[in-house]
């Protein structure tokens, strides 16, 4: 026994007894290193603690449930679920460290059957302190517990308790690390008194114990021999791990056997054997002798076996997309130990079970990681992507296994065996779960499809029917599927038993779904009245047509859609071949690109029909009907790409001809015509036409012919072109509007930029449209016109406001009357006095507005005001604002005359009468107040011409525009021709 007065561990032991107690822990529940580290980190990590630092506590119940560790000192129930609990046990009441921590902690696993733990407990506690305790009674050594078991009594309990597990170890060997061989206590009395035929009651008692003993080795040497390493079927996931923590334990398991048996105990127990001439002797120095060979051999397995550990934990924390990144590591550190140890080839089930725990676990791992309870109720997208994942890893790891087992079993290593196992055995449960995630990625799809339904519009005759029908397809489809989500369990987990019963029975729901669905679109199919159309519904349903249901409704209707589309190919070829000589050209296209595109509508009218019966069966395709209308489509489809390339080639001759000869004409032409010089842009249309066919031709795609060099290089001219043609038929339409309409005056203070703009224009008339001058000559024909434009705009402008203050003047006569009134005529004359009086002030005010007119283009225009073109066009101004005051005084004068002059007997006077007349009778004589026709000035007569010769004064208020010795427009206005007659008529 150990010193009871050991001092507690300090922070230092502590931390050696949580590693020891780590590397028990790991060891027999085959947890990695991050699991523990997770356990280190939760709540429940001071239970452990407090029985590694108290020593009043001397048990701790540690449960793994899944990758959970956990620990508690209250008796698990291990009757449910599949989580394993560790008991360990403190054989004395007293503090741990780094040295009595092996010694003085047990640990078992609960779940272990009763005998295997009594076993245990009895060959680590109560043996070793029942003969420590004897012992003691014997060599009178002071109790550890101040009391002290008689000597008699202990060796009777001692006795008795190996009796009872030699009875177990009998029946059922422990395997576990640690493995014991139960020695008898032999003690210190001889085996034989004298004779050897004469042997003691107590000897008998012994012998029998031994013999008994020796069965027991030899049951339990034979089964720790033969047996291979398993993982205990608690262990789920990760089984591979534990199952290389079992190759631990056998060796360990082995050795341990090993060392026993070449202790003094058992040597003792054997020479004891050997000179009783035991008939157990022979087999269990056999058996003895297997086990000093085994253990080497057991060691290097699982030395070897340990390097892919780390592999395998890498395998185990990793998340489903980057598992693929783990394989090839897995398969080459397994391939490695295949070849460098030949024990372990030895036994090639060993290497069959863990490639079988590898795959197991992989395919454990990507379905966790799938989340498959909640497959059925993510988005469908979403679903798919992690379904289309799971499928993809599991096929990775399956694809790559099967190409490195097959180059290494051409290829071996010297000295090693083939790589020959059967991959059936190794994929079955991967297998079972690639099948299960079809299934399942099946329905999901599925899904989708029926979704889709929703939102398809039928239309015919029959389309709100045929819609209302699949609505109602789709809403039971959820009902079923309602009926998958709500099944208990995972999906993907092939030991499933839900899952599997609900497929089957709703599996039958969804063909009689689809053969209703088969009968809808069928119906859909009779409302279509062309090819076009019935492809078009067949497009809509495509997801189902590869669905038996479908495709067997379907089956006579594909026939019929063949021979339509046949008709519809021989309609198209009679079309083309009638027109192809002289084919239906747009309007507004070229001719040769034209006819390209002709061809290419009819095309595109069959092409839509023949892509529609690639979605058809193989078999139909096949058929004799089939296969004609395809050859018929082939024919056609040729003559048309010979058409377009006959075109091409056609126009691919007058390119050159075209480019070379239109491009060496002149930018423009210029003619007199009625002694003026016009002006026409030389394009030639050729060169238009020929860019409309490249622009055409390049929109076009697979052309038969490749597009001349010639012209592409034209075409890459086009914006410049057509900038230089924009530009110059701007200039001539400036050109020409100017000659038309310029009159001398204007065009003698022009005349400088008249001879500059023809100089640009005759330079333009002298170029080519392919010189490199091009550019140059345009610009500065530009410039120089816009000039001249400008120029001459000034003058038109400015003739232009002077003639609207002119005609402001016609809307305001010089004469007004108030409508139904009645003048006298006193009244009358000093209203028109007043009103002259005020237009003259008017006229006056605008006389001012035409000088500064005239001044603002003098200043516009650099004009010289003392030159003679200038006063040449102030006249032309002056003749102009003549006009307009002859216009107002006419104007006036005739509404005058209007208002008083009745030359009919019947006619009414504008606007009633004007003035009051009286007609008296004085001393017998009629007479007219006032005075019509006397001379003496205050007659009617008289008061009528006053106004008219008031009407010129106007011409006194306007000065002559340009004249400096005050003369104005009154002896004019009197000499001119049509106010003299007007006049002359009046007098």
């Amino acid at each position: 026994m150990e010193d009871l007065d050991d001092p507690a561990p300090g922070s230092g032991g502590m931390s050696e007894c949580i590693g020891l107690c780590q590397t028990k822990v790991c060891g027999l529940l085959g947890i990695t290193g991050d699991v523990w580290d997770r356990f280190s980190r939760s709540e429940n990590w001071s239970a452990l603690q407090a029985f590694l630092s108290q020593p009043s506590t001397q048990s701790v119940i540690l449960t793994l449930d899944g990758r959970d560790l956990s620990a508690t000192f209250k008796t698990p129930d291990q009757g449910k679920g599949s989580a394993r609990h560790l008991c360990l046990l403190k054989v004395h009441a007293r503090p741990l460290s780094k040295a009595t921590f092996s010694s003085n902690v047990v640990a078992m696993e609960l779940s272990r059957g009763i005998q295997e733990q009594l076993a245990v407990l009895s060959s680590r506690v109560f043996i070793p302190m029942l003969q420590a305790q004897a012992r003691q009674a014997l060599t009178g050594a002071k109790p550890c517990g101040g009391t002290c078991i008689p000597p008699s009594a202990a060796r009777t309990a001692a006795q008795a308790l190996q009796q009872y597990v030699l009875k177990v170890n009998a029946a059922k060997p422990a395997l576990q690390p640690g493995s014991f061989l139960v020695i008898p206590d032999l003690g210190s009395a001889e085996l034989y008194d004298g004779a050897p035929d004469a042997p003691t009651p107590a000897s008998r008692d012994l012998l029998a114990a031994l013999d008994q003993a020796a069965g027991a080795w030899i049951g339990q040497l034979r089964e720790a021999l033969a047996a291979i390493p398993v993982v205990p079927s608690a262990q789920r996931w990760p089984r591979a791990p534990a199952f290389l923590a079992a190759w631990a334990v056998r060796a360990e398991s082995l050795q341990g056997l090993r060392d026993q048996a070449a202790g003094p105990g058992v040597q003792r127990a054997l020479a004891l054997l050997r000179a009783n001439a035991s008939p157990r002797l022979p087999a269990l120095e056999r058996l003895l002798a297997e086990l000093r060979e085994a253990c080497p051999k057991a060691a290097s397995v699982a030395r070897h076996g340990a390097a892919l550990g780390p592999r395998l934990a890498a395998l185990a924390g990793a998340g489903v997309q980057h598992l693929p990144q783990t394989f090839r590591p897995v398969m080459l550190t397994a391939i490695l130990m295949w070849q460098h140890c030949p024990d372990l080839r030895a036994a090639p089930g060993l290497m069959l079970s863990l490639l079988r725990h590898v795959t197991d676990d992989i395919a454990e791992s990507v379905r966790q990681g799938t989340e498959g309870t909640s497959i059925l109720v993510l988005e469908g997208p979403e679903a798919v992507r992690r379904l289309e994942l799971c499928l993809h890893v599991l096929g990775t790891w399956k694809s790559m296994y099967l190409e490195m087992a097959a180059q290494h079993s051409r290829t071996p290593t010297k000295g090693a065996s083939m790589w020959r196992f059967p991959p059936a055995t190794i994929f079955s449960g991967m297998d079972e779960l690639l099948e299960r995630a079809h299934d399942v990625l099946g329905l999901v799809n599925m899904a989708a499809r029926f979704a889709r339904l929703e939102t398809l519009e039928l239309g015919g005759s029959k389309g709100r029917e045929l819609t209302a029908s699949l609505h109602a397809i789709q809403t039971e489809f959820k009902s079923v599927l309602t009926t998958m989500q709500e099944v208990d369990g995972d999906p993907l987990d092939p030991d499933c038993p839900g899952y599997g019963e609900a497929w089957t029975s709703c599996s039958w729901v969804i063909q009689d779904l689809e053969r209703r669905l088969a009968c809808v679109i069928s119906l859909a199919l009779d409302g279509c009245g062309t090819v076009a159309a019935s492809f078009h519904v067949l497009g809509c349903f495509s997801a189902w047509l590869h669905r038996e249901p479908v495709a067997q409704e379907l089956q006579h209707r594909y026939v019929e859609l063949v021979s339509m589309f046949g008709k519809e190919v021989g309609a198209a070829a009679v079309v083309f071949r009638e027109q192809r000589s002289c084919p239906l050209v747009g309007p507004g296209m070229a001719p040769f690109s034209g006819a390209v595109a002709w061809s290419r509508g009819i095309q595109e009218r069959i092409r839509g029909g023949h892509q529609g019966m690639a979605s058809l069966p193989l078999a139909i395709l096949n058929s004799k009907g089939g296969r004609e209308v395809q050859r018929a489509y082939g024919e056609l489809l040729a003559e048309l790409k010979a058409f377009e390339a006959e075109q091409m080639e056609l126009w691919e001759a007058e390119v050159d001809v075209t480019s070379a000869s239109s491009l060496m004409q002149p930018l423009i032409r210029m003619h007199r015509n009625e002694g003026l010089t016009q002006v026409a842009v030389n394009f030639d249309p050729r060169i238009s036409e020929l860019l409309q066919e490249v622009a055409t031709f390049l929109g076009q795609p697979d052309l038969p012919r490749s597009i001349p060099g010639t012209a592409l290089q034209v075409h890459a001219q086009a914006s410049v072109l057509q900038l230089h043609v924009s530009q110059l038929e701007s200039v001539v339409n400036a050109w020409n509007h100017m000659q038309d309409t310029m009159i001398p005056e204007e065009r003698a203070i022009v005349d400088a930029l008249i001879i500059r703009a023809r100089l640009s224009l005759e330079q333009c008339s002298q170029t080519t449209w392919s010189s490199k001058e091009t550019s140059g000559c345009v610009t500065a024909c530009v410039e120089a016109v816009t000039i001249l434009s400008q120029s001459l705009s000034v003058l038109k402008a400015t003739s232009g406001r002077i003639q609207e203050i002119l005609d402001g003047w016609l809307e305001r006569p010089l004469f007004e009357r108030k409508d139904g009134k009645v003048f006298s005529n006193l009244e009358l004359d000093a209203s028109m006095k007043g009103l002259m009086t005020m237009r003259l002030e008017n006229t006056a005010f605008h006389s001012s507005a035409v000088v500064s007119i005239l001044s603002e283009a003098v200043d516009s225009l650099s004009i010289i005001r003392e030159s003679q073109p200038w006063r040449d066009y102030l006249a032309h101004v002056a003749g102009q604002m003549l006009e307009g005051l002859a216009a107002v005084v006419l104007a006036s004068a005739r509404r005058l005359l209007g208002v008083i002059c009745i030359h009919d007997a019947g006619q009414q006077c504008e606007g009633g009468p004007l003035l009051e007349v009286t007609l008296q009778c004085q001393a017998g004589q009629l007479v007219w107040k006032p005075d019509m026709h006397t001379a003496s000035g205050k007659s009617m007569q008289a008061l009528v011409a006053s106004w008219l010769e008031g009407f010129l004064e106007v011409g006194r208020a306007m000065a002559r525009p340009g004249l400096e010795d005050g003369r104005d427009f009154h002896a004019a206005l009197q000499a001119h021709p049509a106010v003299q007659r007007l006049y002359a008529d009046v007098t």
